[in-house]
């Protein structure tokens, strides 16, 4: 019973931290000289993917190479790797670098769990299919 109440409440913490995440930046945008940066904060998911989206042209526009913060990220959902996933194939296929940075534990252990593995940094030729 105790495991059930535990639940309940991670996941009403869970529900929560999504509402706050809500009207607010998600998305971190730093163009540098070789390259551009993403950071990631919080809890992305289908409400905030378009924001993702929109970076993620951004970045492929400048035609540098790419790397994506994932230290603050909290939770991604399908979506959002969907969005990583056509940004990685779309750098890639332009010539340049596309690299997750500081992917934690937690989120990793997702990909793999979705099937995703070519995302995570140790991966190669993730667009091949």
């Amino acid at each position: 019973m105790s495991d059930l109440v535990d639940s309940k409440t991670h996941l009403r913490q869970q529900v929560k931290a999504m509402d706050d995440t809500i009207g607010t930046s998600v998305v971190g945008l730093h163009p540098a000289e070789s390259e551009v940066r993403m950071t990631l904060h919080g809890f992305i998911n289908i409400a905030a993917v378009a924001e993702l989206h929109t970076a993620a042209v951004a970045a492929l526009h400048t035609g540098k190479d790419v790397t994506v913060g994932c230290g603050e990220a909290e939770y991604l959902d399908l979506a959002a790797f969907q969005v990583l996933w056509a940004l990685r194939c779309a750098v890639e296929d332009r010539g340049k670098r596309f690299a997750l940075a500081d992917l934690p534990t937690r989120v990793g252990d997702y990909l793999k769990f979705a099937g995703l593995d070519a995302l995570a940094p140790a991966a190669t030729n993730p667009c091949a299919v």
